[in-house]
């Protein structure tokens, strides 16, 4: 693909974040499950529902613009699933609230990936003037900016306890 001009590169960030989120499902899942702090449990099931609510705006936006799901694999927020989930499930922990500060560790980085990328959107869309895109993509930004202040008050309590 040929990148043209801003909007086309906004375009291919939109595709390529879609692929990233629906590619790290699993893992969140994984790290959802393994779990067992409820607080923990229920900010990732929190944020599952964002990935879902993401990825529904990805097929508006996309469609808005004529544009079609990517067809190339987001390698960046994949492996950074890949290993988010390997560290914080698949090791063997001495303790659970030990596995629980794993896990916010490791959440943390996808959702610093996701919310760079909301960032840049908005930023986008705001100097192409695409107005309707803006009213789904800044509560989005919003909602990674809140899932990580959860995130950091979790893992303060898990590890001064």
């Amino acid at each position: 693909m040929t990148i043209h001009n801003l909007k086309s590169l906004y375009i291919l960030e939109l595709q390529d974040m879609q692929n990233g989120c629906s590619m790290q499902r699993d893992a969140v899942v994984a790290m959802r499950d393994a779990a067992t702090d409820e607080a923990l449990k229920e900010a990732i099931g929190w944020n599952l529902d964002g990935i879902d609510k993401a990825l529904e705006m990805f097929d508006t936006i996309l469609d808005s613009h004529g544009a079609d799901k990517a067809h190339d694999q987001n390698k960046g927020l994949t492996a950074i699933a890949e290993e988010a989930e390997d560290i914080a499930v698949s090791h063997h922990y001495e303790g659970d609230r030990l596995r629980d500060v794993a896990i916010c560790s490791r959440y943390r980085y996808l959702l610093h990936y996701a919310l760079a990328g909301f960032e840049r959107y908005v930023d986008y869309a705001e100097t192409l003037g695409l107005d309707a895109d803006l009213k789904h993509l800044i509560p989005m930004r919003d909602a990674q900016t809140e899932g990580l202040k959860k995130m950091d008050a979790i893992a303060a309590r898990l590890m001064a306890a």
